[in-house]
């Protein structure tokens, strides 16, 4: 794998204000190296500017603009999870897009099977 210092995995980060909190603690340390457990441990001169810059600008690039954890986020303690937020409105946009577009779709058959009836 290539070096790259990169926010939270989207698709497993379900507390993006606890993600924050650690790339601050992160690059409030001013480690020399950082190994992750992901892709290559990571050192030099330029590591502190990249922490600097993943905090800075971790709303606009790490963050998802949307989704079920954005704002609210899923809770555990050591006795496992004790709170999951209810889904969003994107969810209910995705099926009525889907709804719509299948619609659509089966209108289009129909238009062209009768169309294909009458000039036969």
């Amino acid at each position: 794998q290539k070096r790259e210092l990169s926010g939270p995995p989207k698709y497993f980060t379900t507390d993006w204000p606890a993600a924050f909190r650690s790339a601050k603690t992160l690059a409030d340390l001013e480690p020399s190296v950082i190994a992750t457990g992901h892709g290559k441990p990571i050192s030099g001169p330029s590591l502190r500017d990249e922490l600097s810059l993943l905090v800075e600008e971790f709303d606009t690039v790490s963050k998802p603009s949307h989704g079920r954890y954005v704002n609210d986020p899923a809770l555990a303690n050591e006795d496992g999870v004790v709170y999951i937020p209810e889904r969003g409105n994107e969810e209910a946009r995705t099926v009525a897009a889907v709804a719509l577009v299948t619609t659509l779709i089966i209108a289009g058959f129909f238009v062209l099977k009768t169309n294909r009836g009458r000039a036969a």
